[in-house]
């Protein structure tokens, strides 16, 4: 119909005995989809929900029924303060017997420069316990090395969670979400959701992730934040000058 108009348009008469021009198509060569490292792809493959129990008790579930992961965490009661054990520590929940494979605490020593730190004893299979330290230099992230590289906690916003990075590639490990209720849970509520993306590729294990994941979000809480999901409660914590929050759903502010 194109060649039709396009012959008449010229003044040539169409007839039926008319040859019909050649055309010739252009040569296309098939376009080479792009390849994709498999670390650049993040899959979830560990998904567990963090609920309190009580004060010194974080039950921890796996979410897909095609795992069964349980853990629990306690923590130091004031009345064993002076006890010298750990003031949390991670256990498998077993039905027939808790084993300890995680102990952690905030260091209160003076080290300087001073910045707020934490000791981690982690048990790893086939190797033993391994001790770890967390530091926060600039107050808000959380930094520590496992097998040579260096992984970092830092809080993104919209939606309010807690973000493990590999800091050499910028891959993220893991990403723990705030419920509704975040630090605030109690009585069994969901405190929130951790989502691990194949720690054993970049060397950690899953008792690592979820004891330094803890540290990071019992910093939060000793600072006086609260989070939950795209909210952050007003609250107050003091380093001897005092800090007060001042918070309202745009924002937080300093005052």
């Amino acid at each position: 119909m194109a060649i039709d108009l396009h012959l008449h348009q010229r003044g040539l008469p169409l007839t039926e005995d008319d040859e019909l021009p050649a055309y010739e198509l252009p040569d296309y060569e098939a376009s080479e989809l792009p390849t994709y490292e498999r670390s650049s792809i993040s899959i979830p493959t560990i998904n567990i929900q963090f609920r309190q129990i009580n004060r010194s008790l974080i039950c921890l579930q796996s979410v897909d029924e095609d795992q069964h992961l349980r853990y629990k965490i306690i923590t130091k009661s004031r009345t064993r303060i002076f006890s010298g054990k750990p003031d949390m520590t991670l256990y498998v929940d077993s039905a027939s017997q808790d084993m300890l494979v995680g102990a952690f605490e905030f260091d209160n020593s003076t080290t300087l420069p001073w910045c707020p730190r934490a000791n981690l004893s982690i048990d790893v299979a086939g190797e033993g316990n391994r001790k770890v330290q967390m530091e926060s230099r600039n107050f808000s992230d959380w930094s520590f090395t496992w097998n040579d590289a260096r992984f970092i906690w830092t809080l993104q916003e919209r939606p309010t969670s807690l973000v493990l990075v590999d800091r050499s590639s910028r891959t993220i490990i893991a990403r723990f979400s705030y419920s509704i209720y975040g630090t605030t849970a109690n009585k069994g509520a969901e405190i929130g959701d951790l989502t691990i993306y194949a720690p054993s590729e970049h060397g950690l294990t899953t008792e690592m992730v979820i004891c330094s994941c803890t540290i990071a979000i019992k910093h939060w809480s000793k600072m006086g934040r609260h989070h939950r999901k795209d909210l952050c409660v007003s609250g107050r914590y003091s380093y001897g000058s005092g800090v007060t929050l001042a918070v309202g759903y745009s924002g937080v502010a300093y005052t």
